[in-house]
């Protein structure tokens, strides 16, 4: 009985050296934990900010490579649009109001009219048809900047055209043209149809000049 009290006693003296042995080295256990961690968020940090550099970076390229795509289109989109006015009268708009007539007689009628480029870009090597669909005893003269038109000779029957080489016209800026239409005395009210012409592109229709002759 004795020895197992004994025994007893030393077991529990043991367990207790044990147990605050192992008190001892917990505080030394808890530090390396927290300087893992330390570790670990200091690493997870750098990461961070590598990441957020690369980011920085990857989003200004992006930034870069819009900004080049858009000046690109700018670029392909700028073109010329030739725009005719008779006055304030958009010549392809569906409008009542007469052209401006500079002046008129029993067999004429001179109109004033602008080439407007309403574009982006200059026209090169562009020019203006004028086609009458009836074409009896009517002709035309036209004249942009002191230069005169010249009748197609290719067209011998149907509309009669005419045609008008215009200049280098820049963006937002116009050009004068005069045009004198002769009719016999008492004609009836006939229309020109307006045509501009560019390179290598459909004809584009700009206008419609209707003449109404004066009654006798």
């Amino acid at each position: 009985m004795l020895q197992h009290l004994e025994k007893s006693s030393a077991d529990t003296a043991e367990a207790m050296t044990a147990a605050r042995d192992s008190l001892k080295t917990l505080p030394d256990e808890q530090a390396q934990s927290i300087d893992r961690l330390k570790e670990m968020n200091d690493k997870l940090q750098a990461a961070l900010k590598v990441t957020g550099a690369m980011s920085a970076v990857a989003r200004r390229q992006l930034a870069l490579i819009e900004e080049e795509q858009g000046r690109q289109k700018q670029e392909r989109e700028k073109k010329p649009k030739i725009i005719l006015l008779s006055g304030r009268l958009d010549l392809k708009s569906e409008s009542t109001e007469r052209p401006w007539i500079e002046s008129s007689g029993p067999n004429y009628i001179t109109y004033h009219l602008r080439v407007v480029n309403g574009g982006t870009l200059s026209p090169k090597d562009s020019s203006l048809r004028f086609s009458i669909l009836d074409s009896d005893q009517a002709r035309v003269s036209l004249t942009c900047q002191s230069q005169p038109c010249f009748e197609s000779s290719e067209v011998l029957t149907g509309p009669r055209e005419y045609f008008l080489a215009l200049p280098a016209i820049s963006p937002h800026n116009f050009i004068p043209v005069s045009v004198t239409v002769t009719f016999p005395p008492g004609r009836a009210p006939f229309d020109f149809y307006i045509y501009w012409l560019q390179p290598d592109l459909p004809d584009e229709f700009v206008g419609r000049l209707r003449v109404n002759p004066p009654k006798p």
